[in-house]
């Protein structure tokens, strides 16, 4: 009996110690992020995927575009990217789907198989 309130003692001591000490890296939030705006997947088959968020999962689409250009080369680190970008939404949550779409290297097929 005496050695379990010994082994008590001493894990109650190694747990408050351990807990004071770490309490400083929870008391100051100092996250330098403070939200996401949205989550980007890259796709295959955007009409697909689009398909697949909305009828069984209700997202809504908000949004459609093509992009190209320097900035999106620069941004992606390809030269002549070309890319089809769908931004969903259920409730306050956000994914932005993108399928290259040039160059021809980026641009994935889906076989079905």
């Amino acid at each position: 009996m005496k050695a379990r309130s010994v082994f008590v003692g001493l894990w109650l001591t190694v747990t408050l110690t351990c807990w004071a000490a770490a309490t400083p890296l929870f008391a100051n939030n100092t996250s330098v992020v403070v939200a996401v705006d949205s989550i980007g997947m890259t796709v295959s088959d955007m009409d697909r995927s689009v398909e697949f968020y909305s009828d069984v999962l209700g997202f809504k689409p908000i949004s459609d575009v093509e992009v190209d250009g320097p900035e999106y080369d620069q941004l992606w680190g390809i030269f002549g990217v070309r890319a089809r970008v769908v931004r969903i939404q259920l409730g306050e949550q956000q994914l932005e789907l993108i399928e290259f779409l040039a160059p021809p290297t980026l641009a994935f097929t889906y076989s079905g198989q």
